[in-house]
């Protein structure tokens, strides 16, 4: 058998996604913890689940890359961190003071099934279950009143949102409410200097041919849900609706839209793939309606999509 090289980048990536978990765990309990926007763990708490010797600067790196917090350092055994009070206040909220209204309307149905799929959660663990003769998701029978309201809950957790923000946002259908979701947790799963698969704002291909590319994300945008993606000619923004999924290592087996070792995010499907790579494809025709109209090489270099 011959030994396969790994640079220092892959085994950095293997780290990260190896501590992501830990990552999420720490964050979810500083929030529920945290009496005065900050906290420190102990590393002795998660070492046995995790049954490796953690790397402490680099879980604080990953900390510090996340929105809900503000700032992390290791001190000893511990990460000391400040966590933004809104994220707090959400997380703490109390899930009794939600409103029946918004508890029995559609749109929490239809939050709770997009944070089902996208998890994604066993299906005998859901509570919510999808009936095709009326073409939509509805509440299991037999699930409790606390059950759904938890699972509310944790659904509004994933996209950063009180119940009453969610309900004003009104989204139109349950597709939109996934796609908003995915981008808020792609925004807390990505990291810098990962390689991605994402859907480019411009033709790519021989001949002005649409395909799905790969870069190396330069940086992320929480705020405006996108990130910098650095690719063989340039630069683009990507909205991270467009990021389709993300590489792994040599083990993985898997292929995604065309890419060996490309996991879909959050498994997209082939169909969503098609319809983002349409959505781009509208949106370019309406920039430059003349064929013959192209951005120039150093309008190209550095596109942003909306």
């Amino acid at each position: 058998m011959g030994f396969q090289y790994k640079s220092l980048e892959q085994h950095l990536d293997e780290f990260r996604r190896k501590y992501e978990a830990a990552a999420n765990r720490i964050v979810n309990m500083a929030a529920e913890q945290s009496e005065d926007g900050t906290y420190e763990i102990d590393y002795d708490d998660l070492t046995d689940e995790y049954d490796v010797p953690l790397d402490y600067h680099l879980i604080a790196d990953m900390l510090c890359e996340r929105q809900e917090i503000i700032e992390a350092y290791p001190h000893g055994y511990a990460i000391e961190m400040k966590l933004d009070p809104q994220f707090c206040e959400r997380m703490n909220a109390d899930i009794e003071s939600i409103p029946d209204s918004h508890l029995n309307s559609y749109c929490a149905v239809d939050l709770i099934a997009s944070y089902e799929k996208l998890l994604p959660v066993k299906e005998q663990d859901r509570v919510t279950y999808y009936f095709g003769d009326y073409g939509g998701h509805f509440r299991k029978h037999g699930v409790t009143d606390e059950q759904f309201r938890e699972a509310y809950a944790d659904a509004l957790q994933a996209i950063n949102m009180s119940s009453e923000a969610y309900h004003e946002r009104k989204f139109i259908y349950r597709g939109e409410v996934e796609t908003y979701m995915r981008c808020c947790m792609a925004a807390r799963v990505l990291v810098p200097d990962e390689e991605i698969v994402y859907v480019p704002p411009a033709p790519t291909g021989s001949d002005g041919q649409w395909q799905y590319e790969a870069g190396r994300i330069i940086e992320i945008n929480t705020a405006k849900k996108n990130c910098v993606v650095s690719f063989e000619d340039g630069e683009a923004t990507i909205p991270l609706r467009y990021v389709l999924a993300r590489f792994r290592d040599d083990d993985y087996d898997g292929s995604a839209f065309g890419f060996e070792h490309a996991e879909p995010m959050f498994g997209l499907a082939e169909s969503w793939a098609d319809h983002f790579m349409w959505e781009v494809k509208q949106e370019y025709e309406k920039q430059y309606p003349d064929e013959n109209e192209s951005p120039d090489e150093d309008e190209e270099q550095g596109m942003t999509m909306q």
